[in-house]
């Protein structure tokens, strides 16, 4: 028993980062799907492990006091957001068959031959006109699925040609076009009365702090760097 919690544990870890690596494929926007809390979970179900163990074997008199009351924080925990966390997955059963595709596919193992390098080229423009004529990107829920129900394509073709095409994942993909907006809003003088979160908002992005970030990441500047830098 005391091997296969372990086994379990370890499975169940590393099928989390599996998990967050995956839905860069698909989604967005990140913080309400990864399941970050999972984590803690684990760590939470390795603590009840360790106060099971002296409890059986080391009988410290310390942690026999906190077991209970452990275990109670634990299970609240648990309901608390299990009953929070909202459907990750929410597609229809032929997209999902292709979300399940695209999950066993790895940029190593994409087939040469699904798409012609001609073809690739070609959906590629019509995907670059599609997202700047549009902007569909500042839709802050836009998912793999939804971009392709847009621009009339397969899932699966879609995600190869971003996967090839553009060398991107989704997420990386439509936060490009998100950050490359709020350059623009930043230095725009009609947007001087929107403060970053603001600018972050108006861009797709639902969360200043990952906004932060990213842009940090393109450019080394943050955001309000990169303002004040344009207004001199």
């Amino acid at each position: 028993m005391k091997i296969q919690f372990l086994v379990y544990w370890l499975l169940a870890f590393f099928r989390i980062r599996r998990h967050q690596r995956n839905i860069q494929l698909l989604a967005s926007e990140l913080q309400s799907i990864q399941l970050d809390w999972l984590y803690y979970l684990l760590f939470f179900l390795l603590g009840m492990y360790l106060l099971w163990l002296n409890t059986v074997y080391f009988h410290i008199e310390f942690t026999d006091k906190i077991t209970a009351p452990a275990y109670l924080l634990a299970s609240f925990f648990i309901a608390f957001y299990a009953f929070k966390q909202k459907e990750v997955f929410a597609y229809s059963e032929p997209v999902l068959k292709d979300l399940d595709n695209i999950f066993e596919t790895t940029n190593e193992t994409l087939s040469q031959d699904r798409l012609e390098e001609e073809q690739v080229q070609a959906i590629k423009n019509r995907i670059q006109n599609f997202m700047s004529s549009t902007e569909i990107y500042l839709d802050t829920g836009l998912s793999l699925p939804a971009l392709a129900h847009a621009t009339g394509y397969a899932v699966h073709d879609l995600s190869f040609v971003i996967n090839r095409g553009f060398n991107e994942n989704f997420y990386q993909f439509i936060n490009s076009y998100r950050l490359e907006k709020a350059k623009i809003l930043l230095r725009s003088a009609d947007c001087q009365h929107l403060n970053i979160a603001g600018i972050a908002f108006a861009c797709g992005f639902n969360s200043k702090t990952v906004f932060n970030t990213a842009f940090k990441k393109l450019t080394g500047l943050t955001p309000s760097e990169y303002k004040k830098a344009g207004s001199e």
